[in-house]
Parts: C-alpha cells; sequence; structure tokens
C-alpha cells in the first residue's frame, strides 16, 4: 500500500509552511494530491518527490533532495556552456 503523507507532514519533509504548501496547491503550483473523504489533502509519497526532483527556477525548498538535485544540474552542465563553438574570445568577429 502507498504511503499517504498529510499536509503538514509534507510541509515539514520540504521545510516550509503549510500555509505556503497549501496556497502552492491552491494555485496548481505543488504536488499532485487526493482528497479524503473528510476534504483532507492527501500525497502520495512518491508524488512529493516527483513534484521535489522536477521543480523549475528558484524555490523556498530547503531540501537534502532538492540541494542533490541542484549539485547534479550543475555537474551536468559544461565549463563552457556560454562560450561559441569554433570561436574564442579573444578573435575578433567573423575570424575563427
Amino acid at each position: 500500500m502507498e504511503k499517504l503523507l498529510s499536509m503538514t507532514a509534507v510541509a515539514k519533509m520540504i521545510g516550509v509552511s503549510r500555509w505556503t504548501l497549501r496556497w502552492w496547491v491552491k494555485r496548481g503550483q505543488g504536488p499532485d494530491f487526493k482528497l479524503s473523504p473528510g476534504g483532507r489533502h492527501l500525497f502520495r509519497e512518491r508524488d512529493v518527490m516527483h513534484w521535489l526532483a522536477n521543480l523549475k527556477g528558484p524555490a523556498v525548498i530547503k531540501t537534502d533532495e532538492r540541494k542533490k538535485a541542484q549539485a547534479a544540474a550543475k555537474n551536468a552542465d559544461a565549463p563552457d556552456a556560454g562560450k561559441q563553438p569554433g570561436r574564442d574570445r579573444n578573435t575578433k568577429h567573423g575570424e575563427q
């Protein structure tokens, strides 16, 4: 059976207040959830992890998972990612 997490548990896990998480969910920016018969938001743990792994842009989340994802992204970038292929910075425009 899948592990279901409450709004409070998810908020603690990702390091934000439950009000912040509630706001993100209301705006469609939070992890996927299901409503219990009593109206509580329940999150599958794998949905929360998937959401964390796919965050784009600046985030206020300070978790080990987020830091690991950021480190992996930095390592994947080439050291000369902004350099145009075949052109040195010291050459004039049009020279190779």
